[in-house]
């Protein structure tokens, strides 16, 4: 994850304790999520083609919890063995 996503703010409750408070980019990591702008970079494409993609129904599945979108690692990897394919030989 890149070091702008590791010091997103974390805004904490009055009633919990600062000790059980980790970034989100943490655990967007042990939960195995991608946010937009981290699997666009994966994937080397822009951000705005992966909202594209999502707006004609093509892609990886995603999740959206609130008003953010979130790509399962697992999904991104199946979506890939689907759109994989074995090179074809000479005069196929």
């Amino acid at each position: 994850m890149s070091e702008d996503q590791s010091q997103e703010p974390v805004l904490v409750p009055d009633s919990v304790s600062a000790e059980y408070v980790r970034p989100a980019a943490q655990i967007r990591a042990e939960l195995d999520l991608y946010t937009d702008t981290e699997l666009a970079s994966v994937l080397g494409i822009e951000p705005e083609r992966l909202q594209l993609m999502r707006s004609r129904g093509e892609g990886p599945r995603f999740t959206k919890p609130g008003k953010r979108v979130f790509y399962r690692q697992a999904d991104v990897k199946d979506w890939l063995e689907r759109l994989s394919r074995a090179p074809k030989k000479r005069g196929e």
